[in-house]
């Protein structure tokens, strides 16, 4: 298990089984060496990133807890969304989604979601 990431060359810890990415004008998850090594990883953090899409590695991440993706221009969650049945809490605010996938359903823990500053209707 890997305790640090790698994007762009540069190193960074995951400290306390949380990692955050904000800032990091990250736009291609391909680059970022190392997370699916991260198993006990709890916290994911890519506030303020250049994020379109949200990468499928993310859902294999089945020990997180907690995902903020506030701040990129998201316009969907994706389905498999459903997969991270241990997800409590979800921030994806100041996005551009639409519309939310019925497998949101799926996560029974889930006792946060913030979709503030989206285009819900």
């Amino acid at each position: 298990m890997n305790n640090f990431v790698e994007f762009n060359g540069e190193k960074i810890s995951i400290i306390d089984s949380v990692l955050d990415l904000s800032w990091k004008k990250i736009n291609d998850f391909s680059k970022i060496e190392g997370l699916t090594h991260s198993l006990a990883l709890r916290e994911l953090i890519l506030r303020e990133n250049d994020l379109s899409s949200i990468p499928e590695i993310i859902v294999t991440l089945k020990t997180l807890q907690g995902l903020n993706i506030a701040g990129n221009q998201l316009t969907k969650i994706p389905d498999s969304i459903g997969n991270l049945n241990q997800l409590i809490i979800l921030n994806s605010e100041y996005n551009q989604i639409k519309t939310l996938p019925e497998t949101i359903g799926k996560l029974n823990l889930l006792q946060v979601l913030n979709l503030n500053k989206n285009q819900i209707s």
